[in-house]
């Protein structure tokens, strides 16, 4: 059986927060709930659950996967760098 990644990413500045299943955004509110969690994971499924604090520009959407966000922060940590 497959492993599920989870991964739960929390905006530094207002804290809000976002549930990324297998990559891909699944949902997004003020507060994940280990009940929102539990949503997509099937009886008996073995899980790897993460977190992740991250930077999302003021007014941006959360990108609609996780690869997106990481190229983001990329992006942001380089622009914060010059």
């Amino acid at each position: 059986m497959e492993m599920k990644r989870i991964c739960v990413a929390t905006e530094r500045t207002d804290c809000f927060q976002a549930v990324y299943v297998d990559g891909v955004l699944r949902y997004h509110e003020d507060t994940i709930y280990f009940t929102c969690i539990m949503e997509w994971v099937k009886d008996e499924e073995p899980v790897i659950l993460s977190q992740i604090d991250v930077d999302l520009p003021k007014y941006d959407d959360w990108p609609e996967t996780l690869e997106k966000l990481n190229e983001l922060q990329a992006r942001l940590e380089e622009s914060n760098a010059e």
